[in-house]
């Protein structure tokens, strides 16, 4: 589990996606990994499920400019095999989520929560700000001015 700050700078997400670009070429073509590997497909099968856990992890920390003022940070939980058992389930009105319940060891130094786009933004922030007190932590709760759009 990581905390990482969300990038908006289209820039940065450049700079961000020729990195990845640059160690993944180098990464397979310096065939770290094929040495180990029976066969060339073998390779190419580890080789992809490792660039996809890393890319996991890489694409929510970038997000659309016009956010920014969100100054986001999210915390990334990597799947366990046994996370299936633990998994929460809540149908909404458009779609059904799903989650797995963390305990942090440490509390968040959370200072300001904002709530995203959503259609009753006065009644999450009321939400937000009654589940913050309940799990004892005392942060304004606003709402951002980037519209709801649907689609």
């Amino acid at each position: 589990m990581s905390l990482v700050r969300v990038e908006y700078d289209r820039s940065n997400h450049t700079t961000l996606f020729d990195d990845m670009l640059i160690w993944t070429e180098k990464f397979f073509l310096d065939l770290e990994g094929a040495k180990k590997a029976p066969t060339v497909e073998a390779w190419a099968d580890e080789f992809c499920i490792h660039l996809l856990r890393h890319l996991v992890s890489f694409a929510p920390c970038i997000k659309n400019p016009s956010f920014r003022d969100e100054k986001e940070w999210r915390l990334i939980y990597h799947r366990r095999a046994d996370d299936q058992k633990r998994m929460k389930f809540v149908q909404r009105q458009s779609m059904m989520s799903r989650h797995i319940p963390l305990r942090l060891k440490k509390p968040l130094p959370l200072v300001e929560v904002l709530v995203g786009p959503c259609r009753h933004p006065r009644l999450s922030q009321v939400a937000a700000k009654d589940l913050l007190l309940k799990n004892g932590f005392d942060a304004s709760v606003k709402f951002t001015e980037v519209p709801y759009r649907t689609v």
